[in-house]
């Protein structure tokens, strides 16, 4: 498999929503307003990156969409925020990018934009919002400004419309069952114990999207979505390409096995220095060695734990008192490797009686 290129998150958001199909399917799944129903495939145009004409900023996290709606121009923007801290000025940098797709459809209806019949489209903007840290910042654009209420004659009065992940939960989004469900999960697992909710789903969910999936260009956009998600839980990369190519081959449901429960990373890195330590002890060349092999074998068993208890439940761990006593390190990777691709316990146990 050739080496992956790795991409930013902005990157990503911005590849996941140039796909029509996907974008149309995100708000109509978390904008719930009557035009919104309206909206199909066929009324939606991308605009190129630099339609709003900012200097400043990351193009990557914007996305503007030109819709016909009742025979008529709209827009759809969409800024993406996954800072930790919360922009209490999004209100007035909407506006500022609201003014400017304004000043854009007047320079390209520039020969009737200065008659009586002439109307400026509808911006809609929307805020997806991904961040860790509560959203607080207010909506309304009117509670930015001093003395709003003495002056609101002169204040622009609109507010944008959020999106925030943060408040959507695993039930919902197993519910919606369609591809940007499964992406916005993807994007909810902040550390390894988190896969035991994608593990759980049900089997109707899985068939639903494996069937999604077999369209090369949102299963493109999975898979640089699962890897950045691996990336910021520090599996390694032989891992994850590991679980990517299971996901090419359609075993989606089953390729989160692989990271389970446990920062594969941190334990080997701990492990490596509870040897180093324990052999610098000793003071001498084999005592280093061999405690970091004891570190390395401490590792491994943690992990096999872990996935027993996640896969097999209580058969698995009556099933790790046998393997516990095992101190070969390259036995133990062995059953490892047996665990993540066994279906059962019993599977496990047989393999395990023979060695």
């Amino acid at each position: 498999m050739e080496k992956r290129v790795k991409k930013t998150k902005d990157t990503i958001f911005k590849h996941i929503f140039e796909d029509k199909e996907i974008f149309l399917m995100f708000i109509k799944d978390f904008i719930d307003r009557e035009w919104v129903r309206e909206i199909s495939v066929s009324d939606l145009t991308l605009m190129p990156s630099k339609y709003i004409g900012l200097r400043s900023g990351n193009l990557e996290s914007d996305i503007v969409y030109k819709l016909k709606l009742k025979e008529k121009d709209a827009y759809i923007f969409i800024h993406l925020e996954h800072q930790g801290k919360v922009n209490h000025l999004m209100s007035f940098r909407f506006l500022e990018y609201m003014t400017r797709i304004w000043k854009r459809y007047i320079f390209e209806n520039k020969k009737s934009s200065n008659g009586k019949e002439f109307k400026l489209p509808p911006i809609v903007p929307v805020l997806f919002y991904d961040g860790i840290e509560k959203w607080s910042a207010d909506k309304e654009f009117s509670k930015k400004i001093e003395n709003n209420e003495l002056f609101k004659k002169y204040i622009p009065k609109y507010e944008y419309e959020i999106i925030n992940l943060n408040n959507i939960s695993f039930e919902k989004l197993e519910e919606l069952n369609d591809v940007i469900s499964f992406l916005m999960m993807i994007d909810k697992m902040r550390e390894p114990k988190d896969f035991e909710k994608i593990i759980r789903l049900k089997e109707e969910y899985w068939e639903k999207i494996k069937e999604i999936l077999k369209n090369e260009n949102i299963l493109e956009i999975v898979a640089e979505c699962i890897e950045s998600m691996l990336e910021r839980i520090n599996v390694p990369d032989e891992e994850i390409n590991e679980m990517i190519e299971m996901l090419e081959k359609g075993k989606v449901n089953n390729m989160f096995t692989f990271a389970v429960n446990y920062d594969v990373q941190k334990v080997r890195r701990e492990a490596q220095k509870e040897g180093l330590m324990s052999g610098m002890k000793e003071g001498i060349k084999k005592g280093i060695k061999e405690g970091i092999e004891k570190g390395k074998i401490e590792g491994i068993k943690e992990g096999i734990v872990d996935l027993l208890e996640i896969k097999f439940g209580e058969s698995g761990m009556i099933l790790f008192e046998k393997i516990r006593k095992i101190d070969n390190l390259q036995e133990l990777e062995k059953i490892k490797n047996i665990i993540k691709k066994s279906i059962t316990a019993e599977e496990v146990k047989e393999a395990v009686t023979r060695k």
